[in-house]
């Protein structure tokens, strides 16, 4: 009964605290044999033995994975269809003549339907960040080419975005 070095009061105070969980806790349930059929009396409130508690959290990880990549599958989807729009608008390059918060005046190396030396876009708030004036404004000191990415509003066009062109010096 006494392990080999164990002093008796080394025994005795390992049985007390034994004794003491004991009459705190109710002693665990016997675990079945992994090849037992689980009991059909086993009522949704009881706790679950080890063997199904792991399974159980083994089966939550792989649900709670597979959901972590299919969220981040979807946000990845739709910042791609919500990103970059540029490939469907057209656009124009040109030198900024005239900048405002509103509206903008490019000159036009060649003419483009009916505008001979230049075209006037307007830039609506939703699209004044894409645009971003002041950098236009610094651009008009340079006199660089800049293209601008529109849409057509009837006869009048609206300025979407703005982008430098690498090299793009008048």
């Amino acid at each position: 009964m006494f392990r080999r070095g164990a002093s008796f009061s080394a025994v005795a105070k390992r049985k007390t605290r034994q004794a003491r969980r004991g009459a705190e806790a109710p002693p665990p349930a016997p675990e079945a044999p992994p090849s037992a059929e689980p009991e059909a009396t086993a009522g949704a409130g009881e706790p679950e033995s080890g063997a199904k508690a792991g399974a159980s959290r083994t089966k939550l990880a792989a649900v709670g994975g597979a959901l972590v990549i299919l969220v981040v599958a979807v946000l990845g989807a739709v910042v791609l269809a919500s990103g970059d729009d540029s490939g469907e608008l057209e656009y124009l390059d040109g030198v900024i003549v005239a900048s405002e918060e509103d509206r903008l005046v490019l000159r036009l190396p060649e003419p483009v339907e009916g505008h001979e030396g230049q075209i006037e876009m307007t830039i609506p708030p939703e699209s004044a960040a894409d645009v971003d004036i002041e950098h236009l404004d610094y651009h008009q000191v340079q006199g660089d080419v800049f293209r601008i990415f529109f849409e057509r509003d009837g006869d009048s066009y609206v300025a979407r975005r703005a982008e430098d062109i690498p090299g793009g010096q008048h």
